[in-house]
């Protein structure tokens, strides 16, 4: 079997211990289709319920996909930060509201007129800042993105940060480095991606809001 085909088989079993299978037959992992969830909602109670990595032993509660499930635009963080475990609510704290007024500046939409999640459900950081995910973190979690994607069906998703990017779409990059990708429309699964920076990271580095704002609305026409 190659690499990548027995890499896709990894995925489709953490799916489907996901989901509550205890036995999975290897004729069925080729043959069916994995996903028998008929909303988001529907996904979201599976979601709200998993305990499969140990990020979820620290964390207050498991974060699900914020916004409009009607909306083109669906960006796509890394993982929930400190402040959005405590609120249960995704976008939230002082990087939500700084997030919500530059997607307002940008594209002129509310924070209920877009759609928001991540690639892991709860949040990664420990009391002291430490990043407590591992490979295993992500493999757990990427399905649960990618199903979410295959229901909401985005125009167009927006990664936020470098991290984020390269856990979505870094199997399919080799030897790119992110400066060089950012603000660019890919073409992802059955959709398209643009990869840009993460609100923590422009916090951090305020003179780059105009240019997140430029990757923005590059995507205007798109939604």
């Amino acid at each position: 079997m190659e690499i990548s085909q027995k890499n896709e088989t990894l995925k489709k079993l953490y799916f489907l211990k996901a989901i509550g299978y205890k036995f999975i037959n290897e004729n069925f992992i080729f043959s069916q289709k994995i996903s028998e969830f008929a909303d988001v909602d529907e996904l979201n109670h599976q979601i709200s319920q998993c305990n499969l990595c140990h990020l979820r032993k620290s964390a207050n509660t498991v974060l699900l996909g914020y916004g409009n499930k009607q909306s083109k635009i669906m960006f796509v963080c890394l993982a929930p930060s400190p402040n959005a475990d405590k609120n249960a609510e995704l976008v939230s704290g002082m990087l939500g509201a700084k997030f919500s007024e530059l997607v307002f500046n940008s594209l002129n939409l509310n924070k209920d007129e877009f759609y928001v999640s991540s690639i892991l459900r709860c949040k990664n950081l420990n009391l002291e800042g430490k990043d407590m995910a591992n490979d295993e973190c992500f493999e757990l979690c990427r399905p649960y993105l990618m199903e979410e994607i295959e229901l909401i069906k985005p125009s167009i998703i927006i990664t936020l940060g470098e991290e984020a990017f390269f856990k979505l779409y870094g199997q399919n990059i080799a030897n790119t480095n992110f400066k060089s990708l950012r603000g660019s429309v890919l073409k992802f699964q059955n959709t398209l991606l643009m990869p840009t920076y993460s609100v923590m990271w422009l916090m951090k580095n305020p003179s780059f809001e105009d240019v997140f704002c430029a990757d923005l609305k590059k995507i205007k026409g798109m939604i």
